[in-house]
């Protein structure tokens, strides 16, 4: 960069003259965008003994194109693009499909929008299951769908998997505020990122959500991320309007609601943060989730 704010420099001074300077910002754009290409690919590894056929890409404006139906649906998690490359050894075929988040929030969320009641849990990248001939698991921004048909055994399924998980070379670790919520009473793995639209109000956006139940009744608990303080506020303001309790004044303090809608809400706005319960009727309770959530976060 000190060369290029130099080539500029002799440029103004007419040392370098105009022509040679549109050359090197031209160089520099080209060099910009092969990088930029480079970070949007992917590369399929090969796998010893099975053919691998071209990768697929898509994008949101094509990816309807494979998941027609649910496309909408995975552009709400912040989808970017999706490489899908097919192997085939014999009479065994194996697909890999790489879906590319916004960010690890996204990647999770719909992972467990998508995985069954019950899975199978392995240890492989941030979180991982399997079912017959079947693996799936996110790690970082990456959701990742492996699927075999004609397979002989499970294990092959595991093999792509774990050479899948080791070129994606990003951290394996949960979202942050996957990790704040309190362990006690809480329903193991029940942790949800739900983008818009949570408990069906659209001001409710970027939200984690988890079970719990301290053997008395079911209830959740929740966080509500924005960009600033001044935002948390402004949406809390926009709830309370919306169930005709109109509050100007917000102030760093638990808000109890009786919503019509959803049951009875307790909110405390704390930072960029709306930290919540719903339907937690222990006071003691939710007094100690809350401590320990403003506690906890940055």
């Amino acid at each position: 960069m000190i060369k290029i704010h130099r080539e500029f420099h002799l440029m103004q001074l007419g040392i370098i003259n105009y022509n040679k300077m549109k050359i090197i910002l031209l160089t520099l754009t080209a060099l910009f965008l092969s990088t930029t290409l480079i970070a949007q690919t992917w590369n399929a590894p090969s796998v010893e003994g099975w053919e691998r056929g071209d990768t697929k890409s898509f994008d949101s404006e094509n990816l309807y194109e494979h998941i027609n139906g649910a496309a909408g649906f995975y552009i709400d998690y912040g989808f970017q693009n999706l490489w899908v490359t097919y192997y085939k050894h014999d009479t065994q075929e194996m697909t890999v499909e790489i879906y590319k988040h916004q960010s690890p929030a996204f990647s999770f969320g719909i992972f467990r929008q998508e995985r069954p009641d019950q899975p199978k849990w392995i240890p492989l990248g941030t979180q991982a299951y399997e079912d017959l001939n079947l693996i799936n698991f996110h790690k970082g921004p990456f959701y990742v769908k492996i699927y075999g048909h004609g397979m002989k055994t499970q294990s092959t399924v595991k093999m792509f998997a774990e050479r899948v998980c080791k070129a994606l070379e990003v951290k394996s670790e949960m979202p942050d505020l996957v990790k704040i919520f309190p362990v006690e009473w809480k329903i193991k793995d029940s942790e949800q990122y739900i983008p818009k639209d949570f408990l069906g109000y659209s001001f409710f956006k970027n939200t984690f959500v988890t079970d719990y139940n301290n053997n008395e009744k079911d209830f959740k608990v929740f966080i509500v991320t924005t960009d600033t303080s001044e935002d948390a506020k402004q949406v809390l303001r926009t709830y309370l309007k919306t169930i005709g309790k109109e509050e100007n004044d917000i102030d760093e303090k638990a808000y109890t609601i009786d919503d019509p809608f959803n049951g009875s809400l307790v909110i405390y706005p704390s930072k960029n943060y709306l930290l919540g319960t719903l339907n937690c009727t222990n006071n003691k309770l939710r007094k100690d989730i809350f401590k320990s959530l403003r506690k906890r976060i940055k």
